[in-house]
C-alpha cells in the first residue's frame, strides 16, 4: 500500500491560523509591540476559538471517514461470509467426487 501524503484542509488552515494569532501575540505582548487597548487583550481568546473550531471540524472528518471503514468492513464481512460459503460448497462437491 502505497504511503498517502498530508494534504491541507481548510480544517488544518483553520487550526494553525489560530495557533499563530495567539503566538504572534504573546510575541507582540512580551516585546511591548502591543499596547492594550481591550479588543486587542482579546486576541488571545479570538485565536483559541478559531484552533478550536478548526481542530473540532478536522475532528468531525475524521469521524466522519471512521464511520464510512465501519460500514466498509460491514460489507466485506458479508462477502467474506458468501465465500466461505462458496467453498464449502466446493469442497463437499470435491468430496463427493474423490470418494467415487
Amino acid at each position: 500500500m502505497a504511503e498517502q501524503k498530508h494534504t491541507w484542509d481548510i480544517y488544518n488552515i483553520i487550526t494553525w491560523v489560530g495557533i499563530l494569532m495567539i503566538f504572534l501575540w504573546a510575541v507582540g505582548k512580551s516585546i511591548g509591540w502591543i499596547s492594550s487597548p481591550e479588543w486587542i487583550n482579546m486576541i488571545p481568546a479570538y485565536g483559541a476559538a478559531v484552533a478550536f473550531a478548526g481542530i473540532a471540524a478536522g475532528i468531525g472528518k475524521a469521524l466522519q471517514k471512521l464511520d464510512r471503514v465501519i460500514a466498509d468492513v460491514g460489507r466485506l464481512e458479508l462477502v467474506i461470509a458468501d465465500h466461505s460459503n462458496r467453498l464449502y460448497a466446493v469442497e463437499t462437491q470435491l468430496t463427493m467426487l474423490q470418494a467415487r
